[in-house]
């Protein structure tokens, strides 16, 4: 299980190797490419400001709309994999490796990174107390992005580790 993520009517849906699970009162469903997911091994899942679903796969992202999963295709994002999702208060952040983007009603919009961090792995994504987002890689320490820019931080900055999972 890559992650889990709590559903508001109660269940838990939980990303796999296999399939994207739905679990609610010991009842299991499983979705996967025959319910419209571009693959089966689901890397990050979150809700938007709509409450609509986004699942994050090694070959893209879906969107579930009424029961049913829908591939989504933006211009600049790869058809590969989709390693970070996170509801934020810019909108609803997916990251790439070395490319984080914000969706709004307006489509999606590429932040602008350093230099450094063109092939970084974004690992997972947090929103802290301060309407601040957070943003983990594997081997490039972390970012912080305040709704303008984007601050890198590494053990420069105090970081133990630059290797970051969670």
């Amino acid at each position: 299980v890559f992650h889990l993520l709590a559903d508001p009517r109660g269940g838990v849906w939980a990303g796999t190797t296999n399939g994207l699970a739905y679990v609610e009162e010991g009842v299991v469903e499983v979705f996967k490419e025959a319910q419209g997911l571009p693959a089966s091994n689901i890397l990050s899942l979150a809700w938007d400001e709509e409450g609509e679903l986004w699942v994050g796969t090694d070959l893209g992202l879906a969107r579930l709309v009424g029961g049913r999963f829908v591939i989504e295709v933006f211009a600049g994002l790869d058809p590969g994999p989709v390693t970070v999702l996170e509801s934020t208060p810019w909108g609803l952040l997916v990251g790439q490796r070395g490319a984080l983007f914000l969706r709004t009603e307006a489509g999606l919009t590429r932040l602008t990174l350093p230099p450094e961090l063109a092939r970084a792995i974004f690992v997972e994504a947090a929103v802290d107390s301060e309407g601040q987002l957070w943003i983990a890689t594997a081997q490039d320490g972390a970012l912080k992005y305040d709704g303008s820019r984007v601050e890198h931080l590494t053990r420069a900055n105090g970081l133990p580790t630059e290797e970051l999972y969670a």
